[in-house]
């Protein structure tokens, strides 16, 4: 159990390593477009959006959310400068995991710090709606307009 605590813990210091690195050492904006519209997205590794978030922030890059956003992409609702959702967007969030060679072990500390990605308003959504786990949650709709503003409205 304290080797999966450590190994969460070190997971979200690289987490933010790479997040500050990216940040600071990168200037890709000749590589990236003005605008990165995503129709889907079914999550991955943590650290990797958040790498990916810098790189495009660096960049001015606009995020567009369009349609499925699972998992790890919902953070970039807080880690895009430039984000706006679609009236067609979904998020679907799950508790973070590691895989092991007993099945998935979810991590409480890294629950905790995949929160701290996913905006207030959203956060206490997911608070009433039972809190994230091993089973998804799916926010949609007119709620969105408070986790990032409308891409059709002006700004």
């Amino acid at each position: 159990m304290l080797k999966h605590i450590l190994a969460g813990a070190l997971g979200v210091s690289v987490a933010f390593a790479a997040y500050t690195h990216a940040r600071a050492e990168t200037d890709l904006s000749d590589n990236y477009p003005a605008v990165h519209v995503t129709d889907y997205d079914r999550g991955g590794v943590m650290n990797e959006y958040i790498a990916r978030a810098a790189r495009w922030n660096e960049a001015g890059t606009e995020v567009q959310i369009k349609g499925s956003c699972w998992s790890a992409c919902a953070m970039y609702l807080t880690l895009v400068d430039k984000i706006c959702v679609h009236r067609s967007a979904s998020f679907h969030f799950h508790a973070p995991y590691y895989m092991t060679a007993r099945g998935k072990y979810f991590s409480y500390e890294t629950t905790q710090e995949y929160l701290t990605y996913i905006p207030a308003y959203t956060r206490r959504w997911i608070e009433i709606n039972g809190g994230l786990g091993r089973d998804w949650l799916h926010y949609f709709g007119a709620s969105l307009r408070h986790s990032a503003p409308f891409c059709d409205i002006k700004r």
